[in-house]
């Protein structure tokens, strides 16, 4: 079992070894956002901290991860995998985080966040290899756990009230409600919020 240390420990590492602030982001963004926060690098506290609840175990397999990055910005967020320039060089498998969206719209930012966990648990972020929510799985835990989301997706429930219809994002929308509205997921999903439930936020199974 992890300890609270161990939780916190992961996390430092994340913040200083997967998060960055793209270049002016703060100063691109709209005055309403500049007055949000007092720096930009404030951001990467907020999605840790909503990271938090994650199991250590989960978050240390991010940790591990070869690839897989948050990048503050003030362009839209989104997931993308693969190569992403960055500075001089360049960054694989990028979750661009929104300014904007953390303090207006934090699920849209949040959701491009789990698209990369999704990713991560799935393949290691590897670009073109299976997400955790299309049956793949970095463990033979994990794997069944895909391979159960991909039974459950497929019964289609929840997906007009979501407004989703690709797996990734049933996923992902799925996590944020369970955090945030939890027995509302119950009713539109009892199977997916057993899934988060008794698996993938199951902190003595990680």
């Amino acid at each position: 079992m992890f300890s609270d240390n161990d939780k916190e420990t992961i996390l430092q590492a994340l913040w200083r070894d997967k998060m960055h602030v793209a270049p002016r982001a703060f100063e691109l963004s709209p005055p309403s956002v500049q007055e949000h926060f007092e720096y930009a690098l404030q951001a990467t506290d907020i999605v840790l901290d909503t990271l938090r609840p994650f199991p250590t175990g989960l978050l240390r397999l991010w940790r591990d991860a070869p690839r897989s990055h948050v990048v503050v910005t003030h362009r839209s967020s989104g997931y993308r995998p693969g190569p992403q320039p960055w500075r001089d060089g360049q960054l694989e498998s990028v979750c661009y985080v929104s300014l904007g969206d953390l303090c207006e719209e934090k699920k849209r930012a949040m959701v491009a966040v789990f698209h990369l966990l999704d990713h991560v648990w799935g393949s290691w972020g590897a670009v073109g290899k299976p997400w955790l929510s299309d049956g793949g799985g970095v463990t033979e835990l994990l794997r069944r756990v895909g391979q159960r989301f991909v039974k459950i997706q497929s019964l289609g429930y929840g997906h007009e009230e979501l407004g989703v219809c690709d797996p990734h994002d049933y996923f992902a929308h799925g996590l944020w409600m369970y955090f945030q509205a939890r027995q509302r997921l119950n009713v539109l999903d009892p199977l997916l919020e057993k899934l988060y439930r008794g698996t993938l936020l199951r902190g003595n199974l990680w």
